[in-house]
């Protein structure tokens, strides 16, 4: 079965902390900007799932790699919020990164006069949620780096895993399953939801 033919499946494993992935492609644009790309959760299935090209430049990977923990920071902070204001007493939301000197910059909020004010500004944001125990910020090892396809193409068995890690679709062709595909034309979708109501009038 195609990616485009599946569907999104969200479990719930632990309602009292959030864990994103968060990776990055340095100086893949044309204007030797990097890619930031994060993905969120709770148990299975990507709650907030994002790619988008970085607003600076980067110097180094570590840079891009900052860059992108700081782009993520907001969602992982939204998201430990929401929980707490449901009621959960929450845990520290988990940040995994695969860069060991980008998690030693984010744990030890070092300022560096060879970086720009840009990106100290962005070191001292995730770094001071991460002192006040809002945040923990894991290593991640390169193979299980949820967030690496959504930063550069990947291809056979990784792709697969990152696939269904995003999307956990489960059994993707159970009987009356219904979603809508975009590529569908409107009759089919018409007939597939007429086939869901029940018949006659009684």
């Amino acid at each position: 079965m195609k990616t485009k033919d599946m569907f999104l499946t969200l479990e719930a494993s632990n309602l009292k902390q959030f864990k994103c992935w968060v990776d990055s492609s340095f100086n893949v644009h044309w204007d030797s900007k990097g890619r930031s790309g994060r993905s969120g959760t709770l148990g299975k299935g990507g709650i907030i799932s994002a790619s988008q090209k970085q607003k600076i430049n980067a110097g180094s990977s570590t840079e891009s790699e900052l860059i992108a923990g700081s782009d993520a920071l907001s969602d992982v902070v939204w998201s430990r919020y929401f929980l707490f204001e449901q009621g959960y007493s929450v845990e520290p939301s988990i940040l995994h990164q695969d860069n060991e000197f980008t998690i030693k910059l984010l744990n030890n909020g070092r300022r560096s006069s060879k970086r720009t004010k840009h990106e100290n500004n962005r070191l001292f944001a995730v770094h001071g949620k991460n002192k006040e125990g809002e945040i923990e910020v894991n290593y991640c090892p390169t193979a299980t780096m949820w967030a690496d396809g959504l930063t550069k193409p990947l291809q056979g068995k990784m792709f697969e895993d990152f696939r269904n890690h995003l999307l956990n679709p489960g059994d993707s062709t159970d009987e009356g399953v219904c979603y809508e595909n975009p590529n569908t034309m409107a009759d089919e979708r018409r007939e597939c939801i007429d086939d869901k109501q029940p018949t006659g009038r009684g």
